[in-house]
């Protein structure tokens, strides 16, 4: 099945944008929309939470099947991290994560900012002169307490070298901290596309899962271009849809750049 919405083009929205008082942000309701009842509708909900910056609004739209939660919690905050989303202090408070940051799993630091500046810290200890004792060079304070094999990942069985993790009973199993997980790292995978962007976003088409009978993936466009896949949930018949997984067709740097453009036509 698919599903197709008039879009309007970038072009278009810059001369709405330039040709009137209101701002982007006013194509968004103020008030909350109500549960996802066909898959496309999932547009508002993201358009709203992000926009209005209702965090509270991920319990409404975000998964309770036990079976994918875990799954979907630990994609949501994967894909953040390496697109270089953070959490914010508000946010790991709001949602609950105090448990998740002691342990090292989320921060205020990305798991890409980590890896990256991993990579410089053993680019330049291996171009450092080899006389006498060096000490490794040293990364950033804000990055320092994380560990690559942590941060931005909800715990597994085993590390990736194959050691057990004994986080991953204690946390699979505390149902609030998962669910907490979920809600938050939705809300901080959405943080991708900026405020002046999302209200010209559209849905481009809608298609049943080739692997899930249960999950419908939504396209969602930007100026007739592909720039996300949102997949939704439906537990059983006649329930209502829930976000099980996100995945950025473009980077987020082309979304800042789009928003930065925006935002000059709008002086």
């Amino acid at each position: 099945m698919s599903f197709t919405r008039a879009w309007i083009p970038a072009i278009v929205g810059i001369a709405l944008f330039i040709g009137c008082d209101s701002k982007p942000a006013d194509k968004i309701p103020m008030t909350a929309p109500t549960a996802i009842k066909e898959p496309h509708e999932v547009l508002q909900h993201l358009q709203y939470m992000s926009v209005r910056k209702d965090m509270k609004h991920t319990s409404l739209i975000i998964p309770a099947d036990p079976e994918i939660i875990y799954g979907s919690a630990w994609w949501f905050n994967k894909h953040a991290g390496a697109l270089g989303i953070p959490y914010t202090e508000a946010e790991i408070s709001t949602f609950g994560l105090e448990p998740l940051s002691k342990l090292g799993y989320v921060g205020t630091a990305s798991s890409k900012e980590l890896l990256g500046a991993l990579d410089q810290a053993a680019a330049a200890a291996q171009s450092a002169p080899k006389k006498g004792k060096v000490e490794a060079p040293a990364l950033p304070a804000n990055l320092a307490q994380y560990d690559k094999d942590k941060l931005d990942e909800l715990p597994g069985m085993k590390f990736p070298d194959g050691r057990p993790n004994p986080d991953y009973t204690t946390v699979k199993e505390n149902a609030t901290l998962v669910r907490a997980a979920l809600a938050g790292g939705l809300y901080r995978v959405m943080r991708g596309v900026p405020a002046e962007v999302w209200p010209d976003v559209s849905v481009m088409e809608v298609k049943v899962n080739p692997t899930n009978t249960k999950v419908q993936d939504v396209y969602l466009g930007y100026g007739g271009k592909t720039i996300m896949q949102v997949s939704v949930f439906q537990e059983a018949p006649g329930k209502n849809w829930t976000v099980s997984y996100v995945y950025y067709k473009v980077g987020i740097k082309a979304l800042q750049s789009t928003a930065a453009k925006l935002k000059e036509q709008a002086k």
